[in-house]
Order: structure tokens, then sequence, then C-alpha cells
């Protein structure tokens, strides 16, 4: 009886070890290192820091932006970024000038 015992908590060791192993987070989330400047839909110039990549972020600006990031930025004229909606791509490390823009988008 007592090997019963043992395969059930070696078994539920196991099944433990799987969840943290599904459910842990992924590496591949992060944030873009660096800083980006923007002038803010209430005219203050504003400076996001390590901004995350890989992710949709509804973000209201117009004018000068400087990406001082690791990662490519892509500005879009809604909040939705949906290619047929991206109105600028500015590379890591450049600066731009856009229009208004809803959402921004750094690919990393």
């Amino acid at each position: 009886m007592r090997s019963g015992v043992r395969f059930a908590a070696l078994l539920g060791t196991v099944a433990a070890a799987g969840a943290i192993a599904v459910f842990a987070p992924h590496p591949s989330a992060y944030a873009a290192t660096g800083s980006f400047t923007y002038t803010a839909g209430d005219g203050k110039v504003r400076t996001s820091s390590s901004p995350p990549s890989g992710k949709c972020v509804p973000l209201v600006g117009s004018g000068p932006v400087k990406n001082m990031t690791d990662a490519r930025l892509e500005l879009y004229d809604t909040p939705a970024c949906e290619r047929k909606n991206r109105i600028a791509k500015v590379d890591s490390m450049g600066t731009g000038q856009v229009g208004a823009f809803q959402a921004a988008y750094w690919d990393g």
C-alpha cells in the first residue's frame, strides 16, 4: 500500500511541475529598453521609460517623436495597431515628425 501512496505523491508532483511550466510567464514578453518622448494630447511633452514591447499601447500624441529605445516603433492613427492604420515607423534610436496618433507598438 505504501508504494501506491508514493506513486500518487510522485504523480501529484509531476502534475504541479507541469502546471508551473505551462502557466509561467514567457520570456519573450519584455519591455523595450530606453525612453520614448512625444507631445501628448494635452500639448505637454512626455517621456515614457521602458515601454512594453510586442503589445499595442493606447497613446495619444502628435508632432516630433524621439524613440531612444532598443526596438523599432510603429505609430497608428486609431487605438488598434492594425497595419492599415499605421502612419509612421521610427527606428530604434531614431526621431520623426508625425501627425496625430492614438496607439504605439514597439517591435521586439
